[in-house]
């Protein structure tokens, strides 16, 4: 939780621009993702604010580290008398709006296809009705590729786009087989897709009935220990 305090004294007009200030902040670090960020942040307070920041000696308001601020929302504000108590506790309703750089497709992307520069531009425009999952860069999703078809002149998100596997599911790979001093390097067929690092089962090709599971250390080669 995020906390602002404002010394006794501060007028509508202060407590407005403190809570710019530290949503602004938020939101630009929540979608640091997207390029050339431009916000507008609009606060406001009720009328009986003028007076009741009058008596108070503090306000506090406190923001969620992962609450969304995008559009319209109420933040609750928090009135201190001199005995460090809240006495009274106004809402400020709070409009941001966000424009920015987003990557949408320049034509229909078909599952499977890997992304070319040609697919994709960077278009500017409103993030508020943009998913927080879109990407913001256009290299940040060159070489991926489409797991679900994607229509021309739509936002790229990362559900439907997955870094392309160094092992495929049906692939002939290596087993290498270790247990101490003792290596075997036998023939396997990859049950699953998956990146270098990751753990997939394999399926032996002397024995089809004999399925492990290992490491994928490059793009031939699934290392598998004794204790497997």
């Amino acid at each position: 939780m995020f906390l602002a305090t404002a010394v006794f004294g501060m007028t509508v007009a202060d407590v407005q621009n403190q809570m710019k200030t530290s949503i602004s902040d938020r939101v630009n670090r929540q979608l640091n993702r997207f390029s050339d960020l431009e916000l507008m942040v609009q606060v406001h307070l009720p009328e009986q604010s003028t007076a009741l920041l009058a008596s108070a000696v503090s306000v506090n308001f406190q923001l969620s580290e992962y609450g969304n601020y995008v559009g319209r929302s109420s933040i609750p504000i928090g009135l201190i008398d001199a005995r460090h108590r809240v006495f009274s506790t106004v809402k400020a309703v709070v409009d941001v709006s966000v424009t920015g750089g987003y990557v949408v497709a320049t034509h229909i992307l078909t599952k499977g296809q890997r992304i070319a520069s040609e697919d994709v531009t960077l278009r500017r425009g409103t993030i508020n009705d943009v998913s927080r999952q879109a990407f913001g860069s256009v290299d940040m999703v060159l070489g991926k590729e489409v797991v679900a078809t994607v229509s021309d002149g739509v936002p790229l998100t990362q559900p439907v786009l997955r870094d392309v596997p160094d092992v495929r599911r049906g692939d002939f790979v290596l087993v290498d087989y270790r247990n101490g001093g003792v290596q075997v390097r036998v023939p396997g067929e990859a049950l699953a897709d998956g990146r270098i690092g990751d753990r997939i089962r394999v399926r032996l090709k002397l024995d089809s009935r004999k399925i492990m599971e290992g490491k994928i250390v490059d793009s031939t080669t699934v290392r598998v220990s004794a204790n497997y």
